[in-house]
């Protein structure tokens, strides 16, 4: 799983002066981002290494051939995910295997079979997720046709990094194709509009699933439309899997028409053929047998649709789903009446069996999205009432004065009784090995934190460096030092680091303890 953002190119097509200016822009949006963005980069200190989050985005900048920015993340929300990298220098993304010709470039992309990469990394959601995006974009828009967007975006998000660029650096450029679903019809279907082509066009799309079905809904006639989706039911083998009930509510929540999925479904050719049966219990599962009015508490899961995943919730959401709970999603709501009434309609001999299950089904659906709502809630309420949800991102997004909230209280308790019973022998180890020196710590810490790759930001190790109280120091080395991947440990962690004033109160824990 990963939040993807995409950049590729046709270098061959691109002038080198062009793609300078291009970059040119690119340093300038990135430097005077309101975020603080700030870039992974390696630094030599005291005959060793160390890994810091820093603000200077342009490495090489002596080497024309080699300069490039890195984007890793960014200080205002102090998270972070896998660097994005932008050469001043196309030649640097020419090869020799790369064709001249870029006529083709959008259909090759598509296919996976040309065009180079200039990033294609993951942001997992975090916030600077925009600022790459509207490079992207800018990208595509200087230059069309050999430049493409893509990955885990949709439309929402698009705008919001547009609206970033033109308010930052007065530029404005068009949608990026591949979230133009009109302009992507216009493109990909509309010159020869055959079922292969519309796959394509659905499998290309970054935008909502229900944006496509509608553009092909307004540009297609009603059979051709009934055709596709029972082609798009037909590739599960007949089995009602995850992807056909997803398949079934963007329908829904698109079209709102259950006649049509109900013929292409169990009717028409090319389509999986289900049994009444299989199409009922199909149905409630979508969420299509809910009342219009939605249950108390869903909303709290909505997220809102500039919002870009993060793996948590691509994860949550799979869980979910998995779990029976697909129909929080659903939109169109008709009740049991009325789909009962649609299924007697076209089996009339199966009726009663429809409703039988129909009604069954619902009923358990409606207690476990109740209690869903339920634990939705409290979950909410406890996320808006403490800064800690369990995690330790509030700990790295500390700021030095703030108050502990009582869940990082509690999480610095259980570290301070953790690290409370080795702190003695811990501490009387170093003194054996390095007597009181502060230097030695220095290094041993410098040390110690290469070994981990452990990356702070540039204040974080500001204040390490000028740091002279040795039971901090000793306390420093003892985290670095605990071998441990869990999240919330590695997160506690990092925020110990980077803020001064937490590790002091870690220290008066374990003091007390």
């Amino acid at each position: 799983m990963g939040v993807y953002v995409h950049l590729s190119i046709c270098p061959e097509g691109i002038e080198p002066t062009a793609w300078k200016d291009f970059y040119r822009q690119a340093r300038e949006f990135f430097t005077g981002h309101p975020y603080g963005l700030c870039g992974l980069r390696r630094e030599r200190i005291k005959g060793t290494s160390r890994l810091v989050y820093s603000r200077q985005l342009e490495h090489e900048p002596d080497d024309p051939a080699q300069r490039h920015l890195r984007i890793s993340g960014d200080l205002a929300s102090m998270t972070n995910a896998e660097s994005f990298c932008l050469y001043e220098d196309i030649g640097h993304y020419r090869t020799s295997s790369q064709p001249d010709d870029c006529t083709d470039f959008l259909h090759s992309v598509i296919e996976g079979d040309h065009g180079v990469a200039v990033f294609s990394e993951k942001t997992q959601g975090r916030p600077y997720h925009f600022a790459v995006l509207a490079v992207a974009i800018l990208a595509e828009g200087l230059f069309p046709g050999r430049a493409l967007v893509s990955g885990d975006i949709n439309l929402d998000q698009c705008r919001e990094a547009m609206a970033a660029l033109e308010e930052q650096c007065g530029i404005c450029v068009p949608l990026p194709l591949l979230v133009d679903v009109d302009r992507l019809y216009a493109a990909l279907v509309a010159p020869a509009p055959s079922l292969e082509a519309i796959v394509g066009y659905v499998y290309a799309a970054g935008a909502n699933p229900e944006d496509r079905i509608r553009v092909l809904q307004r540009h297609l006639p009603r059979e051709t439309l009934l055709d596709w989706l029972a082609s798009q039911l037909g590739e599960y083998d007949g089995a009602v899997t995850l992807g056909v009930i997803r398949t079934f509510r963007d329908w829904l929540n698109a079209v709102g028409d259950l006649e049509g999925l109900i013929d292409a479904a169990c009717f028409r050719s090319g389509g999986p053929k289900l049994a009444p049966d299989q199409l009922a219990s199909a149905l409630v599962t979508t969420g299509v047998t809910l009342d219009p009015q939605r249950l108390d508490g869903l909303d709290r899961l909505d997220r809102p649709a500039a919002t870009p995943d993060s793996v948590y919730s691509q994860f949550g959401n799979a869980m979910l789903d998995m779990m029976g709970a697909s129909a929080r999603n659903c939109r169109y709501r008709l009740g049991v009446a009325a789909v009962v009434a649609c299924l007697r309609e076209r089996f009339p001999d199966q009726g009663d069996a429809c409703r039988e299950l129909i009604e069954r089904k619902t009923v358990a659906l409606v207690q476990q999205l109740g209690d869903l709502g339920a634990w939705a809630t409290r979950t909410r309420d406890h996320a808006d009432s403490d800064a800690e949800t369990g995690d330790g991102e509030s700990f790295v997004r500390h700021l030095s004065g703030d108050p502990l909230s009582p869940g990082q209280e509690l999480v610095l308790d259980t570290f301070g009784a953790r690290l409370g019973p080795v702190w003695a022998v811990w501490q009387s180890g170093l003194v054996e090995r390095v007597g009181n020196a502060v230097e030695a710590r220095h290094r041993l810490l410098l040390r110690a934190a290469e070994h981990r790759s452990l990356a702070l930001t540039e204040n974080g190790w500001a204040w390490i460096d000028v740091e002279r109280d040795v039971e901090i120091l000793d306390l420093l080395l003892l985290l670095i030092s605990e071998h441990d991947n869990a999240e919330i440990f590695v997160n506690v962690r990092r925020g110990l680091l980077e803020h001064r004033d937490l590790c002091y109160a870690l220290r008066k824990r374990i003091a007390c303890g």
